[in-house]
């Protein structure tokens, strides 16, 4: 029901960027809190301004890791699994 008084030009553009899914103002919401952890901003500050009642509910149904930050992860750890070249 949330998402039919947001089914204005909105849907539009998205279809225009080729968006499939349906986007309403909860994907605003997902988006937001998922752009602020990126940048860096606090767990409790995001929180606060979804006005979630636990970092919880933010931490694990709203935000997701970017894709460059998890592969960036991953390349940190694959260099403790390389083993050092020998001297000829």
């Amino acid at each position: 029901m949330a998402g039919v008084c947001f089914a204005g030009p909105h849907q539009a553009g998205s279809s225009e960027a080729g968006i499939t899914k349906r986007v309403t103002w909860h994907t605003f919401r997902h988006s937001l809190a998922s752009f602020l952890g990126q940048q860096g901003e606090g767990v409790k500050t995001v929180q606060e301004l979804l006005r979630h009642a636990t970092s919880r509910i933010t931490i694990d149904t709203y935000q997701q890791g970017s894709t460059e930050a998890k592969r960036s992860a991953l390349n940190r750890v694959a260099g403790i699994f390389e083993t050092p070249k020998e001297k000829s």
